[in-house]
């Protein structure tokens, strides 16, 4: 009678022809030839590992560019709005400064007003004029550098072009102009004293002012020490010394003599 340890078992037939297929499976498997690979293909497969390499490194760095480039233009748009909204205040006084011009310019064709107002006037403009054009190149400096505009002498070229030199340029004809609006007003001024229409507050004014009258206290030019008391000048509050106080004083001195 069989047990089932028996059943188990394996044949002595199954057993050798097991080591018999074994034994076959690796001949055959000694039996195919290895194919060597070629060396072309190995540099072949070092290069696309190269390649995915300098792929990743290639977006790697073009991140970082791409995010520099991203906080430059939200730098130059700040410092851009920040400058048009300077421009858009200058322009608005520009405006105003203009309609003043054509005012008084109205004003002085009917003798309502003198014509040195007119020349104040038209400075002003001139000034809001100056003040666009260099708030321009600033607004062209920024959009080029994408920084704050430079003021410096030693400031570097910004696209080939030198802004502070640009500048100076600009400043120097307003300078000129300011410098003969200064000659006319002198000169008007000293017309219209000699024709009496605007008589000296005092001697130590140098230039006349509409509203002073002689020996006035409040005068404004009396207590300044650069224009020194001439002899016989007009003293703040006290008026020039005449002829009659003078006789005064020495008849006073006389009396007391005899006495």
């Amino acid at each position: 009678m069989s047990t089932p340890d028996d059943l188990h078992t394996p044949t002595p037939a199954f057993v050798a022809g097991l080591e018999e297929a074994v034994l076959r499976a690796y001949r055959e498997a000694d039996a195919i030839p290895v194919i060597p690979r070629a060396p072309s293909t190995r540099w072949r497969d070092w290069g696309r590992i190269a390649a995915v390499l300098l792929l990743g490194a290639a977006l790697g760095i073009g991140g970082q560019f791409a995010s520099a480039q991203v906080r430059d233009a939200k730098t130059r748009s700040e410092i851009e709005r920040s400058v048009m909204a300077e421009r858009e205040l200058q322009s608005f006084r520009l405006e105003l400064a203009k309609q003043e011009v054509k005012r008084i310019d109205a004003a002085v064709r009917l003798g309502g007003m003198p014509a040195r107002a007119l020349m104040e006037a038209t400075r002003e403009q001139r000034v809001g004029e100056s003040a666009v054009q260099r708030l321009d190149l600033d607004l062209a400096e920024v959009r080029l550098s994408n920084a704050p505009p430079r003021n410096e002498l030693s400031a570097p070229l910004v696209g080939g072009r030198d802004f502070v030199l640009e500048r100076l340029r600009l400043r120097a004809p307003l300078a000129l102009r300011e410098e003969d609006g200064a000659l006319r007003l002198a000169f008007e001024a000293d017309r219209r004293v000699k024709l009496g229409l605007d008589p000296e507050c005092c001697d130590r004014c140098p230039r006349p002012r509409r509203g002073c009258s002689p020996g006035d206290a409040t005068c404004r030019h009396a207590a300044s020490p650069a224009y020194p008391v001439r002899e016989g000048a007009a003293l703040p509050g006290r008026g020039r010394p005449t002829a009659a106080a003078g006789d005064d004083a020495d008849r006073s001195g006389a009396d007391e003599g005899a006495a």
